[in-house]
């Protein structure tokens, strides 16, 4: 992946779509096993861009920021390792967790690959030849080609 598209950015919340049952942040609390006392600490250490005792009904950035900090919070992180780690993201901190990881040896958030679909198998054969024909490795497409021979010649054996 490219740094622009690997970019943490895009696994943050932009804009907030209000959520069909929004819950509170002492409900959201316990549904994350977030101490209360500790998701009331992380706003007065300035993690959280809204205070968790007066938010009634969060929305979806308030509720995605709560669990990605609060999860950092869970896994053990002090105030010193916290800073360490959001250094370089955009406050609020509304990522999605599941879809963003910390590369300890970059030091930086990237995105997690995303699974596609099932590539057309057809498509991926034409290219790996077109690839090898590029690179002009003909042992390996005598050695396919062997293969190919062998499993046509066991096909046909079965056809009579």
């Amino acid at each position: 992946m490219n740094r622009e598209t690997d970019h943490p950015d895009h696994a943050r919340l932009h804009q907030s779509q209000g959520l069909l049952f929004p819950q509170s942040a002492r409900q959201l609390c316990e549904t994350i096993d977030l101490n209360w006392s500790a998701a009331i600490q992380l706003y007065a250490d300035g993690w959280l861009s809204f205070n968790p005792e007066f938010a009634e009904g969060l929305n979806e950035t308030q509720e995605h920021e709560l669990r990605f900090v609060g999860s950092l919070l869970m896994g053990g992180c002090d105030a010193g390792l916290m800073a360490i780690l959001l250094t370089g993201l955009e406050r609020p901190y509304s990522y999605n967790g599941r879809r963003i990881y910390y590369d300890w040896a970059e030091r930086r958030w990237r995105l997690l690959p995303t699974s596609s679909p099932d590539p057309d198998p057809e498509n991926v054969f034409a290219g790996w030849l077109k690839r090898l024909k590029s690179a002009g490795d003909i042992v390996r497409l005598e050695e396919m080609k062997t293969e190919l021979d062998h499993v046509l010649k066991s096909l046909r054996a079965r056809q009579k």
